[in-house]
């Protein structure tokens, strides 16, 4: 009789670990800041960014943005951030005023919200359909829609406008173009205090805040400040771009 014995084998076998969920990517977004002058600091969400031009990924959601344009200027804005977004801002800061030499300016002129000047000057002006004289012209609108004619030689400029109340509107055309109408620009010009006496380019464009549509090229406008003078500066109207300028008159 044969009894037959085996005997048994454990065997042991690694076992991987569970395998762990991976958290899906944060949304996030682009932004590009571009400023005029370049070289200005930035700060995004009270970082340091380094200098414009300044292109960096963030997270999706509201941030805050800070260009250090003067030693006592810093412009901040609010935006947000798009999932797979690309957002990008332009920012214009003033070079710092310049006393302009005094002179007389005519302010005891018609009570006005709306002004047309040209070059040349003597251009007929057709506001609404209506005439209303020669460039440079100066009268007091309604608020709301209007269109405006000006009959330059040989060419017409046709634009449509908004007066909005406590806002002084206003045109500064060149003829000369073949074609006037594509070569304009805008400028908000805002002061601290408001209702401050501002020219453009010489001219008394009524009080400030104003909004102003040039043609393109080298212009400059005229604070006139109630303690400290006088102020000028000069600025180029890129086709199709808006300007805006903040102006704080102070003592300092």
């Amino acid at each position: 009789m044969m009894i037959l014995v085996m005997g048994s084998r454990q065997s042991s076998m690694a076992l991987d670990p569970p395998a762990q969920n991976t958290p899906p990517p944060t949304p996030a977004g682009e932004i590009i800041i571009e400023t005029d002058p370049s070289g200005l600091n930035v700060s995004i969400d009270d970082e340091p960014q380094g200098a414009s031009p300044v292109k960096t990924i963030l997270a999706e959601g509201r941030h805050t943005y800070s260009i250090q344009c003067t030693d006592k200027d810093i412009s901040t804005r609010n935006f947000s951030i798009g999932e797979g977004k690309i957002s990008t801002y332009k920012i214009y800061c003033a070079a710092p005023l310049q006393p302009a030499p005094k002179g007389a300016v005519n302010w005891g002129e018609i009570r006005s919200n709306f002004a047309v000047d040209s070059t040349p000057a003597r251009a007929r002006v057709f506001i609404d359909g209506r005439p209303r004289g020669a460039s440079p012209l100066r009268a007091m609108l309604n608020n709301g829609p209007h269109k405006l004619l000006v009959q330059c030689p040989g060419l017409n400029i046709s634009r449509d406008f908004v007066i909005e109340a406590g806002i002084y509107r206003s045109y500064v055309l060149t003829c000369f173009d073949e074609n006037p109408g594509a070569h304009l620009g805008d400028v908000t010009i805002e002061t601290e205090p408001s209702r401050l006496n501002v020219l453009v380019d010489g001219r008394p464009h009524g009080a400030s805040p104003i909004h102003a549509t040039l043609s393109q090229g080298r212009h400059s406008f005229t604070i006139e400040c109630p303690d400290t003078g006088r102020f000028t500066k000069s600025f180029d109207t890129p086709p199709g771009q808006t300007r805006t300028y903040t102006i704080t008159c102070t003592t300092d």
